[in-house]
């Protein structure tokens, strides 16, 4: 009787097949399974946690699956206190995110609100050329609701909590003012981090 091999596929054919089932460039695919380990990295340290909440293009294709593939991980102080410039580097440099991330990033635009880095090179889960991202981070003003704590996919880990900026308050910036009262009205006391676990809904 002949034993049958046991067939490993590898991250890199499980991300070419991922790309290949969506048609889309394997680039793009890399991409986005970048930021979503990058949100992971940062999530990790001791002084960024859940202080800072995720939203965008990258979000939306990590917890809802859409088709749309950003180039930018936005992260957005909870509490609008600033983020300090050290803490965003040792994150990105610890030896388990220097698997993601090539080397600390040298191009830092700075001001009072925000720290954007245009430029982070990454590796490429598949292929050999490098992928570069851009994070952004603001402390501009305080979100009006607590973050969503919500369990995502993230490439090479597996299941993990990230804090994203609550869908409420991603709508209510996407449709401009359509939706600016609803973020005023639906304030109600709620657990710091919630789970959503039901469909969203319109109004409160």
């Amino acid at each position: 009787m002949t034993r049958r091999r046991r067939v490993v596929i590898t991250q890199r054919q499980q991300l070419i097949r991922a790309a290949q089932e969506v048609r889309v460039d394997a680039d793009d695919m890399n991409r986005a399974k970048i930021l979503g380990q990058i949100a992971y990295h940062l999530s990790l340290h001791r002084e960024i946690g859940r202080k800072v909440a995720y939203k965008g293009g990258a979000v939306l294709k990590m917890i809802e699956g859409s088709p749309r593939f950003s180039r930018d991980l936005d992260g957005v102080a909870v509490t609008a206190k600033p983020i300090e410039l050290d803490w965003i580097l040792e994150a990105l440099t610890t030896e388990a995110a220097s698997r993601v991330v090539i080397q600390r990033p040298t191009i830092i635009n700075s001001s009072d609100r925000s720290l954007s880095f245009p430029v982070v090179e990454c590796r490429a889960i598949a292929g050999r050329s490098p992928i570069t991202v851009k994070l952004s981070i603001n402390w501009r003003e305080p979100l009006l609701l607590p973050p969503e704590l919500l369990q995502v996919e993230v490439f090479g880990v597996g299941d993990a909590e990230l804090p994203i900026v609550h869908w409420q308050e991603r709508a209510a910036e996407n449709a401009s003012g359509e939706l600016q009262p609803i973020r005023s009205t639906c304030i109600q006391e709620q657990p710091v981090f919630a789970r959503r676990s039901s469909p969203r809904r319109s109004g409160c």
